[in-house]
């Protein structure tokens, strides 16, 4: 059954490779990372200083134990870095979490309440418009691969 989903997540690897401005990482049903976040390794040691293991769990908890939730957004410490999780089901089953980062180039955002500035200078780079788009793709793309049987997990 790992090895399914893991093979389905390496899927999703490549795929997400090709999705310009996000950073993605998979977790199983059973919150097991199945993925480290993809992108540039020095872009994302530097996100994972401000989306931590504890942050990562929690927006996982919070689609995978919902029957309402699908997919959650939060702000970071950083005003155009968004945390973001996608919960794959079918039927109501979750099959796995996308765990999506990114930096918006158009960030509206009260400077008084970040700590630290926006990061401009990464490699990916997204909208706000677009990352939302590129959730539903996410979601729609792996529930239908799942739907179809060619990956049962």
């Amino acid at each position: 059954m790992r090895l399914k989903t893991a093979k389905r997540c390496r899927i999703g690897r490549t795929v997400s490779a090709r999705w310009p401005g996000v950073y993605a990482l998979c977790i199983s049903a059973d919150g097991t990372r199945l993925t480290e976040f993809s992108g540039n390794p020095h872009e994302v040691q530097i996100i994972r200083k401000y989306v931590s293991d504890i942050r990562i769990h929690n927006i996982y908890k919070r689609v995978s134990d919902s029957d309402l939730e699908d997919q959650a957004v939060e702000i970071t410490e950083i005003p155009n870095l968004i945390l973001a999780a996608v919960a794959v089901k079918s039927g109501g089953v979750l099959s796995a979490v996308w765990v999506v980062c990114g930096f918006f180039t158009d960030a509206k955002y009260d400077k008084e309440l970040f700590k630290y500035p926006p990061i401009d200078n990464f490699q990916y780079q997204i909208s706000e418009d677009k990352f939302y788009k590129t959730l539903d793709l996410l979601r729609e793309t792996f529930e239908r691969i799942h739907h179809s049987g060619g990956l049962k997990v």
